[in-house]
């Protein structure tokens, strides 16, 4: 899901934060490959890319926790008892 059209704040700002936050390691990694050395960078960038993927799931997993709660509100709406279908004590 486009972190945009999420309807969770918090699930869309931690979409977003990883989004910037690989951007932001692929800047610095370029940086670093003109100063310290490829290699370094290249590790470098690995492991921004793993934690980025790390925060966007994170995201996902929120607004998907989302979804099932108000999908079980409405389900436990639609399924709830009425008084006339109680059993007689």
């Amino acid at each position: 899901m486009s972190p945009v059209k999420s309807k969770n704040m918090v699930a869309k700002i931690l979409q977003i934060y990883a989004w910037l936050n690989g951007i932001a390691g692929a800047i610095l990694a370029i940086v670093m490959g003109k100063s310290v050395g490829g290699y370094i960078a290249v590790i470098s960038f690995a492991i921004v890319l793993v934690a980025s993927f790390f925060i966007y799931a994170l995201g996902e997993m929120i607004e998907l926790l989302n979804q099932i709660q108000i999908n079980s509100a409405k389900t436990s709406e639609k399924e709830a008892p009425r008084e006339d279908d109680l059993p007689e004590l």
